[in-house]
């Protein structure tokens, strides 16, 4: 299964040689020829008609003698036979590269070593294949050549499936897809999801893989590509486990390769058949297409299926009890399984070799890129410098200029600046010391007021007492004198015109200490206008000695230092 669908990847990959404009002209009819193959390749499966035009371009570069027409009929001519022989394809590409000027025929280059690629592949050389395809990848992104970029990620991601690192490849094949799809080149597409099924397979995505063969299947375009189906109803039959749908993926395949003539094909079939009957006990019908697919595996010593056709055979014999004739098989089976192990093993190494040193390879890149990123972030930086130094030196002088030009103009505007703010403070300090004064004028007439009222009162009092004012006009005069007498409203008065000269005053004082009283709000507000200890006493009919115990109290309240008058600390506020 495995080389069927390496045999696809490589049919796809070579379905994309050269379709694009990228190639320099030589001849028209010559031109021509190759854009007609190309044609061909892409759009339909017509291998003798490849191979007339193959013979063509070999043709007509042997009798213009012209070294490039040589170096590209070589190109395509290995890229139809170089299966049989991977050394004698290595041998004539780098023959039609010495054929070109690889500077003037850049692209030429560029595709041989693509084509080189791909027999390093077929020899199991996995690591000279991943270093052929990241040499140049870049340069067909450089070009624009969607093509060979989705070519070169397709054969990434096959050799990544087969070093087992199944999420790149997958991530590879993806990427390859998507390009395909973009270019609407869907039968490209088809046989690189065919490949990208097979990953979802060996990755244990066994339900995806199933069903992106079977959507594959629906298209109708696969009819049309008897090799590609078979290729698909093989992966079918090896991933699915619906027994009806595995009975008619099995027989389908085997009458397509019936009808192709593909001897390789047959013979998968025919062994897939040997499988699927000697599984339902048909040991007639099994042997029947053992006896078909033996000489095809002999013919191309495929021991891998020679090892499965083995093994299929002893467990025929097994099954019946016919245990000579098992054991005669079951030595055949270690026998080439034997010579599979060793292979593996040997692949193995090989595999785990180029793995290793591929992820070296990898991790030298990302170090030269980390190292290239410092490199430009250093020039950058370098070049940043080096401008703000120049623009530093420039904006500089450019600035002394400036600066002597406006010193003067500055300096005047800074003292009349300075005058103006002066004037404005003087006028602010006072006009508030003018509203200290009134308040004070204001609250010591409220007090002259209440003394007024508290004499009239007590007049009033003794004329009642002596019989000179009637007992119910005395209460009446004594409740309208009491109206005015009320302190907490003269407070009130007093806080509403002293925050307006004074705002948050108050709201200050409380957050310094949360156990200040109103009285002590009251005394302070006093001080803050200026009152002295005995105006602040005789307004609040307390003697002065009261008032400086009040005092120090509220210095304790407010822990005021003691070097800090309580009136500067107030007119901090």
């Amino acid at each position: 299964m495995n080389k069927l669908l390496i045999h696809c990847f490589l049919f796809t990959s070579l379905t994309v040689f050269g379709q694009n404009n990228f190639w320099k002209p030589i001849d028209k009819e010559f031109d021509l020829k190759i854009a007609e193959l190309e044609d061909l390749k892409l759009n339909q499966n017509n291998k003798k008609k490849e191979k007339e035009i193959v013979e063509r371009l070999l043709f007509m570069a042997k009798n213009y003698a012209n070294p490039v027409m040589k170096s590209r009929a070589i190109q395509f001519d290995v890229a139809s036979n170089y299966y049989s022989n991977p050394d004698s394809a290595i041998y004539q590409l780098d023959q039609a590269i010495h054929l070109i000027d690889t500077v003037k025929y850049k692209y030429d280059y560029y595709k041989i070593l693509s084509q080189k690629e791909i027999v390093y592949r077929t020899q199991g050389n996995y690591l000279k294949s991943y270093k052929t395809l990241v040499k140049i990848l870049p340069y067909f992104q450089k070009m624009g050549d969607e093509i060979s970029i989705a070519q070169i990620l397709s054969r990434l991601g096959t050799v990544m499936e087969s070093l087992k690192e199944y999420q790149k490849a997958e991530e590879y094949l993806k990427n390859s897809s998507a390009i395909y799809d973009k270019l609407g080149y869907n039968k490209l597409s088809f046989r690189n999801r065919l490949n990208l099924s097979n990953v979802f397979y060996r990755n244990n995505k066994k339900k995806e893989a199933v069903e992106m063969l079977e959507n594959l299947l629906s298209y109708p375009v696969i009819s049309d590509d008897d090799e590609f189906k078979i290729n698909l109803l093989l992966s079918l039959y090896s991933f699915s486990t619906d027994g009806p749908k595995r009975e008619e993926y099995v027989k389908e395949s085997y009458q397509l390769a019936k009808k192709s003539n593909n001897l390789h094909l047959l013979g998968k079939t025919s062994g897939n058949l040997v499988d699927f009957y000697r599984n339902k006990n048909d040991y007639d019908s099994a042997m029947l297409f053992y006896n078909e697919a033996y000489p095809l595996f002999k013919k191309f010593n495929d021991i891998g299926s020679l090892r499965i056709l083995f093994a299929n055979k002893y467990l025929m014999f097994a099954d019946r009890n016919k245990w000579d004739s098992a054991f005669h098989y079951s030595q055949m089976y270690h026998h080439y399984n034997d010579s599979i192990m060793g292979i593996d093993k040997a692949l193995e190494v090989n595999r785990i070799e180029a793995l290793t040193a591929i992820q070296s390879i990898e991790q030298e890149k990302k170090e030269a890129e980390q190292q290239r990123k410092i490199t430009l972030a250093i020039l950058f930086g370098v070049c940043c410098l080096s401008l703000a130094i120049i623009s530093t030196i420039y904006f500089r002088n450019k600035k002394i200029k400036i600066q002597k030009q406006l010193k003067e103009t500055e300096n005047k505007e800074l003292n009349e600046r300075l005058k103006n703010e002066v004037l404005l403070k003087e006028n602010l300090k006072l006009e508030i010391d003018s509203k200290n004064r009134e308040l004070t004028s204001n609250t010591l007439l409220l007090t002259e007021k209440n003394k007024v009222l508290e004499n009239l009162a007590r007049q009033i009092k003794e004329m009642e007492y002596n019989g000179q004012l009637a007992a119910k006009e005395e209460k009446e005069l004594q409740k309208q004198i009491n109206d005015h007498l009320q302190a907490s409203d003269e407070w009130e008065y007093f806080k509403i015109h002293f925050e307006s000269v004074h705002p948050k005053f108050f709201s200050k004082l409380k957050e310094h200490s949360v156990s200040i009283s109103e009285n002590d709000l009251r005394l302070c507000a006093y001080i803050r206008i200026g009152m002295e200890t005995k105006q602040i006493a005789q307004m609040l009919s307390v003697l002065p000695a009261t008032i400086n115990t009040s005092r120090y109290r509220i210095r304790k309240k407010l822990n005021i230092a003691g070097d800090i008058s309580l009136e500067d600390f107030l007119r901090s506020l």
